[in-house]
């Protein structure tokens, strides 16, 4: 099983959570990244970023394009 997760980097409280997420899911044996973006909050870069990293890792992880 595949899991990214992502947070703004101007955003602490998700931070830690998706730290403490990604941290368990690896430990549960999931490939597991985890991307802080720079400069985003909790909403507008960080959505928008986070949704572009997440689909460029999973579409492949799911067989849905080429790796």
């Amino acid at each position: 099983m595949t899991a990214a997760f992502t947070a703004g980097g101007d955003d602490p409280t998700y931070v830690t959570a998706a730290q403490t997420v990604s941290a368990a899911a690896q430990r549960a044996g999931m490939s597991v990244s985890l991307d802080i973006i720079p400069g985003a909050g909790h909403t507008g870069d960080a959505l928008t970023s986070g949704l572009q990293i997440t689909v460029g890792k999973m579409y492949p992880a799911l067989g849905l394009s080429p790796g």
